[in-house]
């Protein structure tokens, strides 16, 4: 059986983040219990389009800032 690591996400994986947020398009049923969230990524669906590496910057600095605040 293959270990899991789990990993901080960073702008080191902005590509794969850009490339998951994709799978997401607008007129697609999200499986969270809000339609218009995309699960585990806390409102990436919130900065730009989300087809733009500046976009997912802003995310992680949002990230950054509820590391604290949230678990």
């Amino acid at each position: 059986m293959e270990k899991i690591k789990l990993v901080e996400v960073s702008a080191e994986y902005a590509e794969k983040i850009l490339e998951y947020r994709a799978e997401f398009p607008a007129e697609r049923m999200r499986v969270t219990y809000d339609p218009e969230r995309i699960p585990g990524l806390d409102y990436l669906e919130n900065y730009g389009d989300g087809q733009k590496y500046e976009n997912v910057i802003e995310w992680l600095k949002f990230c950054e800032e509820m590391s604290d605040k949230i678990t």
